[in-house]
């Protein structure tokens, strides 16, 4: 049975979305390519930055502070693994460990985890680092129409200075990590 490959021409690229001609495609696969080159440098340097500042930092993490982290990466691994079909007792039969043993080995992360926020707030704190109300407003409307354009209601009983909050946490530390690497190329230059 033969396959048939379609042609790669202009009717090509009008088949895979908006684009006029092959030509847009193209440019827009490769704008594309180098959107994600940039994120992940983007990523790799703030990481590297964050843990040269928690390296630096003597910071004592209670125990209970870890905890309360290694609670939330389980939490979240069991959403992840849920939203792939499978649950946590799966996943530790194919890998041959018990929770107790993974807790185990997340333990380190968990602790890097706590500095990370604790350096985070730190420099927020001193820096003064926050988030424009407008900002706010426009990312809480954004994550609202997002969620029902994919078909999910937000919750009756979410609050929405909870979703406020829920979203200021996740661009607090976004805003941080930018003045960081501002003030790091500022000491660079």
């Amino acid at each position: 049975q033969a396959v048939l490959k379609p042609g790669i021409d202009d009717a090509f690229a009008a088949s895979m979305g908006q684009f006029a001609s092959l030509a847009d495609l193209q440019a827009s696969v490769r704008d594309r390519i180098s959107h994600e080159k940039a994120d992940r440098e983007r990523s790799r340097v703030r990481s590297a930055l964050l843990e040269s500042v928690i390296d630096a930092t003597t910071i004592d993490v209670p125990d209970d502070m870890r905890d309360a982290e290694l609670e939330a990466m389980m939490n979240r691994f069991r959403h992840d693994l849920g939203s792939r079909g499978m649950d946590l007792a799966m996943y530790l039969a194919s890998i041959k460990k018990t929770e107790e043993e993974l807790r185990t080995q997340w333990k380190p992360q968990a602790v890097r985890q706590v500095k990370a926020g604790i350096v985070l707030r730190a420099l927020q704190r001193d820096h003064k680092i926050g988030v424009e109300p407008a900002e706010l407003e426009e990312a809480v409307s954004a994550l609202m129409s997002q969620s029902l354009a994919q078909g999910r209601s937000m919750p009756e009983s979410m609050d929405p200075d909870t979703l406020r909050q829920y979203v200021y946490e996740r661009l607090a530390p976004e805003r941080t990590l930018m003045t960081l690497e501002r003030l790091c190329s500022v000491t660079k230059e």
